[in-house]
């Protein structure tokens, strides 16, 4: 019985192999070409080294967004020379004092889009802290900029404070928005 399951096995393995390939020609193979419309956001977590070319590379790549630590004259002309959009790093796990700090600065400029206020909030987080960035971000910056939080992924449940992914976003949802 073992072997006979062991040989429909390999056969399906071949099938699949052979069915991914289906004699095509990779070369020929022309990338999607999307209508305009609302773009997905996809950003690099840390910036390349401070020249236009790199910022330009990761625009190529398909990078929408670079996480910045600045918004200096030179990582503005970065962006603005490459066409990526800047979401500063606030501060990944940032004080009362940092937050306060953060809505205090000017990060209106053309080549920004966002503050990253915090990265991977457990529940807690999200009931003080996050709560309170969101006020201090409408009240400084309102629609102007947006504000963004990286959640956890849905796996890491050991954050959520007994609540399954659905819960903990719904959770988010009411307490922050």
């Amino acid at each position: 019985m073992k072997k006979l399951a062991a040989f429909i096995a390999s056969i399906l393995v071949v099938l699949n192999f052979a069915a991914c390939g289906n004699g095509a020609n990779l070369s020929k193979i022309q990338p999607p070409v999307y209508e305009k419309g609302p773009q997905l956001m996809i950003g690099a977590w840390n910036p390349p080294p401070s020249s236009l070319d790199d910022y330009k590379f990761a625009a190529d790549m398909g990078i929408t967004h670079m996480f910045v630590n600045d918004v200096s004259q030179k990582t503005r002309e970065n962006l603005s020379g490459s066409g990526l959009k800047g979401i500063m790093q606030g501060q990944i796990f940032p004080s009362e004092n940092r937050i306060e700090s953060i809505a205090s600065n000017n990060y209106l400029y053309p080549e920004m889009e966002g503050i990253l206020w915090w990265d991977e909030p457990d529940a807690a987080t999200v009931s003080t802290h996050i709560r309170d960035a969101a006020r201090l971000h409408e009240k400084a910056y309102g629609d102007d900029l947006l504000f963004f939080i990286n959640l956890f992924p849905n796996w890491a449940t050991q954050y959520f404070g007994n609540r399954s992914w659905r819960e903990f976003l719904e959770f988010y949802y009411e307490t922050v928005l």
